[in-house]
């Protein structure tokens, strides 16, 4: 009967499914448990619905029992992949075996085991027994489980030695399964067969390790090690075990020893060639195998393992030119095939070793490992999407691999498609938690996506995997350091320096840590040994980036000890291996500042350019042309940080304190709430605020500011400093009083010694506070503007003003522009005689107030002259000013009064003559006249000091001015003209 099949081949229709049948066992005996459901469950459905029909009774017989054994492998690759349905399958099976067995159907040895399979699976191992039996009595194999099943139960029957021939059969029939050579092992043990029992248990060994559970493996080569001491198979066997859990030194020693009992066996002495060769002693495994060829000639296990050694010690070349001589005696040895695939990868040939794995692929010779290493040689060749398209065809194969589904997620990092990737590496690490590609792919693609403190949890199973994984140490380690969480860095460090010596990348991470600590002096130890350690390397040995991250810290630490002509000279070995470097260049820039401020400039402008720009180089350049008055230019370089790096809380902050030098003082408070926005524990960034804050007049939000900066630093006196003298002008005396004290104990200036004698001064304690005012003096040389008005404030105090009143002008002097001084000296004038230069000084200042452009700034000033002006009240001095000049300057003092830009004093109907006319072009010049009056503070102040003089003592004010007559209106015939005249008072 000829007919044409689902899947589109003609033929006999027994004959194609017999063919789609044995191909689902195919898949199923290979560990393609999904291909093998894909194809019996296709078969299932053709013949269940009827698609599939026999035209004869003997076909259809044939049908049924195709059908029956696709339900049995359908039941098996559905409980390999935890599918619930395995169970009903084997009970539709063995309803139709049973049925076609009633009629009299003849089973194939296939059949047989599909029959008996599904019997045992059910749990009906009695009626399973014939059938099983059958099936591998004629070589046809059947699941590990349903044979280990029917030993139990001839072993509980007493029917020992029933049990042994069925293990035996199993093993003949091709089932390489540990299990049931340990099963047979003990038997024989049991029945006083130690060589032969031995022998099982070697062998059971083999197969666990090839299973990849070295443990296993290691476990059954001790037992029949136990049984045979000088059992060659084991003994090599448990080296292969130890070599496979870590433990080198340990797979060393005992294939040493069975070499040494065994000098005759060439695979005891190829292995320990290896091994010799993989720990770097290539020159005694070269010459073990010199002895060997001596001994046994040149057989091939001692030429592979000759090519071996010679890759594991550099010499490629010749271990191509080995390998070659072997293939060609050789050509289809698979091993020797996939060692000149590694040989060409590693000589920077991938394509032929490409060619090599998949040539192993085309014959079906081909393991997982053989795909991954095609993987991982594309992936070396930096064809990522290629590399792709390889992982996803051998998942077709291989679905739930765990080592290709973490090849997978590697890729898709590399391809930057992290969120695929992240999902690829938790289904892998969910297959196998041992695996270390899948950790390694979503370390990446975690940190990749922002979340680096979730990454720390695959480096530390990473680490838990080998806890000698010098890699992953240091990268834990470097990520932990990133995260600020010091101590558990700190405590990789230490272990991986027990473990692994004077590592130059753990040393570097030691002295790293102990600078963010602040302890400079502990950073230098580690990091000069790991500077000797990188200059003892042979050349090529040495990572640079290791090298330039030493010098750098090790600068770092040396400049943070003042010890910048060693830092200088650390930083320019890292600059010579990375001229361009912004972080060395910025840091460079900072050793520069303390000895040569034109280079450091000049430095840090080059780290400001560079492509890896850090931000503190914009902060230090910043800083650098802030004190050296250069503002604008510290401005533009900082705003362009902020423009760079809008989230850097730092560069905010220096630049709010630009801004605040600038008088910006909108752009200053704006600069410090993005600061705090970004990093509300910035205590600079707070003190800044209340500085911008008080000097605007908004006192009470000031000392929220200063309480807030105090909270994260205590100890730093410069705030509790500034928010003594702004509760001190809110009359909050007793809180003024503590803050001037922690300011004091804190370090802060002069001017904190100076609030708490003045307080006392307030409170009558004249004696006490002339003591205090006296030691400050005694502290102050005076070389500066601050200083000279520290101690011109003092002497104020002592009531010595003309004293104060000099060195308030000698401070003036050094300002370049307005100072509130001014006021000071104006306060100092007014304590002398005549009073009527006080109330000028008075003036003056009020009009350089006018030319405060911020409102807060200007209302400030005027409130701290008015509090001063009150303050003083009870000396000697000031008790003899006549109070008319006192409300004059209070009047000046008022925040609506002269010191508003744009404030006009009225003259309308107060000047004498009324009317002014240019007698030449008979133009009326009198709202001129009147314009430049109410518009010059300085008379204004003047004016208005005779309008508001008392009673008798008023007195008319004469005034001399010059405006300018427009003439006939051509602009030829203008000119200035002189008027004089009275303000009437």
């Amino acid at each position: 009967m000829t007919t044409v099949s689902p899947w589109g081949f003609k033929g006999t229709l027994v004959g194609q499914l017999s063919s789609e049948l044995a191909t689902a066992r195919e898949a199923l005996r290979s560990g393609r448990a999904e291909d093998g459901a894909r194809i019996a469950t296709r078969l299932v459905t053709e013949i269940a619905t009827g698609n599939a029909r026999a035209d004869d009774a003997e076909d259809q017989q044939r049908l049924e029992l195709i059908h029956a054994s696709a339900l049995t492998t359908l039941g098996r690759a559905e409980q390999e992949v935890s599918r619930p349905e395995g169970l009903p399958r084997f009970e539709d099976a063995v309803r139709i075996f049973s049925r076609a067995v009633l009629a009299g159907a003849e089973l194939r040895r296939d059949e047989f085991a599909d029959y008996g399979t599904a019997l045992g699976e059910l749990g009906r191992l009695e009626e399973a027994e014939q059938f099983v039996t059958q099936a591998l009595e004629q070589d046809a194999p059947v699941p590990a489980e349903v044979v280990l099943d029917l030993a139990d139960l001839l072993s509980r029957r007493s029917e020992h030695a029933e049990a042994d021939r069925l293990l035996n059969l199993a093993l003949d029939a091709g089932a390489e399964h540990p299990g049931i050579a340990e099963r047979l092992a003990r038997r024989l043990g049991e029945a006083g067969q130690p060589d032969k029992a031995a022998e099982a248990f070697a062998q059971a060994g083999m197969w666990y390790g090839a299973g990849g559970t070295p443990g296993e493996a290691l476990r059954c080569f001790d037992l029949a090690l136990g049984l045979a001491s000088d059992h060659i198979g084991a003994m090599v066997g448990r080296s292969y075990a130890l070599y496979d859990l870590g433990r080198c030194e340990e797979a060393l020693a005992a294939v040493e020893q069975a070499l040494e009992r065994h000098p005759e066996s060439a695979e005891a002495r190829a292995y320990t060639a290896q091994l010799l060769g993989s720990l770097g002693r290539g020159e005694e495994a070269l010459r073990l195998l010199e002895d060997g060829f001596a001994l046994s000639g040149e057989v091939p296990e001692l030429r592979a393992a000759l090519a071996h050694v010679l890759l594991s010690t550099g010499r490629p070349q010749e271990a191509l030119t080995a390998t070659d001589g072997l293939l060609a005696e050789l050509p289809t040895h698979v091993e020797l095939r996939r060692l000149k695939a590694r040989i060409l990868r590693n000589l920077g040939r991938p394509e032929g070793a490409i060619e090599i794995l998949s040539g192993l692929l085309a014959e079906n010779l081909a393991t997982t490992g053989d795909r991954l290493d095609v993987i991982d040689t594309v992936i070396g060749m930096g064809e990522s999407e290629r590399a792709l398209t390889e992982t996803e065809h051998a998942l077709l194969f291989v679905p739930e691999n765990a080592a290709l589904l973490g090849r997978r997620a590697l890729i898709l990092v590399l391809l930057e498609r992290f969120d695929e990737a992240l999902d690829a590496a938790l289904h892998a690490t969910a297959l196998d938690p041992t695996d270390p590609v899948p950790l390694h792919a979503r370390t990446a693609a975690l940190i990749a996506l922002g979340r680096a403190e979730e990454a720390v949890g695959p480096l530390r199973q990473l680490l838990s995997l080998g806890t000698d994984s010098l890699d992953t140490r240091r990268q834990l380690t470097e990520l932990l350091v990133d995260l600020g969480q010091l101590d558990e860095a700190d405590l990789l460090v230490q272990a991986g320096l027990r473990i692994h010596g004077e590592d130059p990348a753990l040393l570097r991470s030691q002295g790293h840590i102990a600078i963010l600590r602040g302890a400079y002096d502990e950073a230098l130890t580690p990091l000069e040994t790991a500077a000797r350690r990188l200059d003892e390397a042979a050349e090529g040995e040495a990572d640079d980036d290791t090298v330039v991250d030493v010098h750098l810290w090790w600068g770092e630490a040396l400049r943070q000890l003042g010890r910048n002509a060693e830092a200088r000279s650390s930083l320019e070995r890292a600059l010579a291996l990375r001229p361009d470097s912004g972080w060395l260049l910025g840091t460079l820039g900072q050793v520069l500042r303390a000895s040569d401020r034109g280079i450091a400039e000049e430095t840090l402008r080059r780290a400001v350019s560079s492509e890896d720009s850090p931000t503190f180089a914009h902060v230090e350049l910043g800083e650098l042309l802030r004190e050296e008055g250069r503002l604008a230019e510290s401005r533009d370089v900082l705003a362009g940080g902020t423009d760079r790096w809008p989230a850097d809380a730092w560069l905010w902050g220096s630049l709010s304190a630009t801004e605040y030098l600038l008088q910006n003082y909108d752009a200053a408070l704006a600069s410090c709430d993005k600061a705090l926005s970004r990093n509300s524990a910035y205590p600079w960034a707070w003190v800044l605020k209340g500085s911008v804050l008080m000097d605007t007049d908004e006192l009470g939000r000031a000392i929220e500011a200063f309480d807030a900066a105090l909270e994260l630093e205590p100890a730093n006196g410069w705030p509790w400093m500034l928010r003594g003298w702004t509760l001190e002008m809110l009359g909050r005396r007793e809180d003024a009083r503590r803050s001037f004290r922690n300011a004091v104990d804190g370090g802060a200036d002069a001017w904190a010694s100076i609030g708490l004698a003045d307080l006392r001064l307030q409170e009558g304690g004249f004696e006490e506070a002339r003591r205090g005012f006296e030691q400050v003096l005694s502290t102050l040389p005076g070389v500066d503007a601050s200083e000279l008005s520290q101690i011109g404030w003092c002497h104020l105090r002592l009531d010595a003003c003309e004293q104060a009143a000099r060195e308030f002008g000698e401070a003036l002097l050094l300002e370049e522009s307005f100072s509130p001084v001014q006021f000071d000296l104006a306060l100092a004038l007014l304590g002398m005689e005549p009073v009527e230069r006080a109330v000028d000084a008075y003036a003056e200042a009020v009009v350089a107030v006018r030319g405060v452009p911020h409102p807060g700034r200007r209302s400030f000033l005027l409130h701290v002259a008015e509090h001063d002006l009150d303050v003083v009240q009870t000396q000697p001095s000031f008790q003899k000013v006549d109070p008319e000049f006192l409300d004059l300057i209070r009047w000046m003092l008022r925040r609506d009064g002269p010191a508003v830009p744009g404030w006009r004093e009225d003259m309308e109907g107060k000047l004498t003559p009324e009317k002014y006319h240019c007698a030449v072009h008979e133009t009326d010049l009198t709202d001129k006249v009147v314009e430049c009056l109410s518009s010059d503070p300085v008379r204004v102040v003047n004016f208005g000091f005779s309008v508001r003089r008392r009673g008798g003592a008023r007195k008319d004010k004469p005034f001399t001015v010059v405006v300018r007559c427009p003439g006939s209106g051509t602009g030829q015939d203008a000119h200035d003209h002189e008027f004089k005249g009275v303000v009437v008072s």
